[in-house]
């Protein structure tokens, strides 16, 4: 089968105070992943300490799905390989209702997107793609988007990932503005601050970017 891999570490989780209030946030944040996201393939799982993570998606909805996981982990910073890839050994789940678990499978997309990983470690890249049916030019201009817009979400502050997250569930600057008690020229102000407007549209124009990829490998 051709699936998309998502093989995840912590950036400087060795700086992590507070390890065992990341943990908690970690793992309810791929409780909430596994439970409502419909384009999983297999459940998300740690891999290794508090800090590894791993999880296989639906290629198409990929960038929605490492987008939830910039915003439900912040602010520490999380390196995506990301691979789409042959998976040769496919999981089963022994209960109709439940993913197979990402342990369960194995092949190529996996090893390649440990090396890219590894690779990763010693760079500032915190998001980068591999996919051989695509061009070299092609993987790279995905990953260098997905880079820069995720050292551009880093770089908020929790207020305004706060008011950008409500403004995602809200839909408008006066919904927001109530939701947290400010006036709505505040929201507006905050928006504008951070051309949200261009960063979204950006976002969004990336995250399609994974429905047009070809099915198949050659």
């Amino acid at each position: 089968m051709i699936a998309t891999v998502v093989l995840c570490d912590i950036r400087d989780s060795r700086k992590i105070k507070d390890r065992e209030r990341f943990s908690k946030q970690l793992r309810d944040c791929l409780a909430d992943l596994n439970q409502n996201e419909h384009a999983l393939v297999s459940r998300f799982a740690i891999q290794a300490g508090i800090d590894e993570f791993a999880g296989i998606v639906a290629t198409a909805e990929c960038g929605k799905v490492i987008s939830r996981l910039w915003f439900d982990l912040s602010p520490y910073a999380v390196r995506c390989s990301v691979v789409t890839g042959m998976l040769d050994i496919r999981g089963e789940s022994d209960q109709a209702d439940q993913l197979p678990a990402v342990y369960d499978f194995d092949g190529p997309a996996f090893h390649l997107a440990a090396d890219q990983l590894e690779r990763m470690q010693h760079t500032e890249q915190l998001f980068c793609y591999q996919n051989r049916n695509l061009t070299v030019w092609e993987t790279d201009l995905i990953s260098a988007l997905g880079d820069q817009l995720y050292a551009q979400m880093l770089n908020w502050t929790q207020r305004q990932q706060e008011i950008i997250l409500r403004y995602g569930v809200d839909g408008t600057q006066a919904a927001v503005a109530d939701s947290l008690g400010v006036s709505q020229s505040v929201i507006s102000r905050s928006l504008a601050a951070l051309d949200y407007k261009r960063f979204n549209r950006a976002l969004e124009k990336w995250q399609a970017c994974f429905a047009k990829l070809p099915e198949t490998m050659p």
